[in-house]
């Protein structure tokens, strides 16, 4: 176990108010990284100690992390032969709260709660998070995450408390996990900071010089999940009715496959693959819309992001973050997965689109920063009884 300490001297930061360590994977990955990293950033920018426990630093995060947050690098083979490791250094430091994300983390998690009941050496309130609704899972996909899934079930009962990322993912957790209400509750994630979302003041009213032309954004890995399939079948569909391009911004295993689709419908001018992008936030008020077709989502950073922007937004009727996130027809269009209704979906709200919508898009977006989520995460551990 190699503990990178990265402590320096700050006034402001002395006085800790509570101390909290953070279990996850490495600092690759996507949203549940993010999140982790977002949140020890915020919670230690007001005065807490922070330390987050990883089997590898390597990854993007890392880099994005405060100087004065330690972290705790385990280097082994799997992450679940550190637990005397992870164990050790929780009775070392004796935290306020220790908080895992996703699967095996949480397993982790479970299995010292349930032992520190016996050895009673902690006296931390342990916490994890499910950044997935359980649905998504499948037996014929994913046998490993079922088998985790059921370990957890019996785990998550000794846990203190569970954070779900969505009321879908925690309405899920405690009818199929069989937890009792108050022991699950729902954060959105922390995706923004104040600073990237622009002062409604600034906005213009949407000009479209063209009136039969759109121009789609969509973002996310090309994989399974996302039933972009389904998303160029929609774009074959409104080619017919009008002049559409979208863009396409992500990598994944389906590219070659999702290319060779688009070349065989004769969509090559209609249909673009941009890659991987550092910087999306900034593109999407180029766009007309946002589109996303995904069959589930954990929450959906990407509908925050394109809120912020002030465009409407259209997605299908996954379950996760979508009906959550846009609480209101304003916002953009739920649809259900059927071609025909969700290109008339992206036609009324692009055709309807208008400077009262743009700024109840980038309001709601408002209730995703960084600041204001960390908040939440900071109240639900404190109102642990």
């Amino acid at each position: 176990m190699m503990i990178l300490s990265r402590w320096y001297y700050r006034e402001d930061v002395m006085l800790k108010c509570n101390s909290f360590v953070f279990l996850m994977q490495n600092f690759y990955g996507g949203g549940a990284e993010k999140v982790i990293v977002n949140l020890a950033n915020e919670l230690d920018s007001k005065g807490h100690s922070i330390s987050i426990i990883v089997n590898s630093t390597e990854g993007p995060y890392f880099c994005k992390l405060n100087q004065d947050v330690n972290v705790v690098e385990l280097n082994k083979k799997r992450l679940i032969m550190g637990i005397f490791d992870i164990h050790s250094y929780l009775s070392k430091v004796q935290p306020d709260y220790f908080i895992s994300t996703l699967d095996m983390p949480n397993i982790i998690n479970g299995i010292i709660c349930l032992t520190n009941k016996l050895s009673n050496k902690l006296s931390c309130k342990f916490i994890g998070r499910e950044a997935n609704t359980i649905s998504s899972y499948s037996w014929g996909d994913t046998p490993l995450l079922l088998f985790k899934l059921l370990i957890r079930k019996h785990l998550y009962k000794s846990i203190d408390l569970i954070i779900a990322n969505s009321p879908d993912t925690q309405s899920e957790i405690i009818e199929k996990l069989r937890l009792k209400n108050e022991k699950v509750v729902a954060i959105g994630n922390p995706v923004l900071n104040v600073a990237d979302i622009k002062p409604i003041e600034s906005l213009l009213p949407p000009f479209r010089t063209d009136k039969n032309t759109y121009k789609l954004i969509t973002v996310g890995r090309l994989e399974f999940q996302k039933n972009l399939f389904f998303l160029i079948d929609v774009i074959e569909r409104m080619s017919c009715l009008c002049n559409v391009t979208i863009d396409i911004y992500g990598i994944g295993s389906l590219e070659s496959d999702l290319k060779d689709y688009v070349n065989n419908k004769g969509l090559d001018n209609n249909v673009f693959f941009k890659g991987f992008h550092v910087d999306v936030n900034g593109l999407y008020s180029n766009y007309d819309a946002f589109v996303l077709t995904s069959l589930w989502e954990g929450f959906g950073n990407v509908y925050v992001e394109a809120l912020s922007s002030g465009i409407p937004i259209i997605t299908t009727k996954s379950k996760g973050g979508a009906k959550f996130i846009l609480n209101s027809p304003d916002l953009g269009t739920v649809c259900p997965y059927d071609i025909n209704g969700f290109v008339s979906g992206v036609l009324y709200e692009v055709e309807n689109n208008s400077l009262e919508k743009t700024i109840k898009r980038v309001k709601r977006a408002k209730c995703f920063t960084i600041e204001s989520i960390a908040k939440l995460y900071k109240q639900a551990c404190d109102d642990i009884i």
